[in-house]
């Protein structure tokens, strides 16, 4: 059985609002960069928004 991190938990907040405030205002409030954001969206909406596409 894997466990949900609070990483895992960290970045489904930060996908959350990337999707509904948008990449530069997300990059702004969580203090990490554009390409980051993309990278790990990438991942989340490829897998169908599952917090396991989360994990590092």
């Amino acid at each position: 059985m894997s466990s949900i991190t609070q990483d895992m938990r960290y970045l489904e907040s930060l996908m959350k609002y990337a999707m509904r405030y948008g990449v530069a205002r997300a990059s702004r409030k969580y203090n990490q960069y554009p390409s980051y954001i993309y990278f790990w969206h990438q991942r989340w909406l490829s897998s169908g928004r599952q917090i396991e596409s989360l994990r590092h």
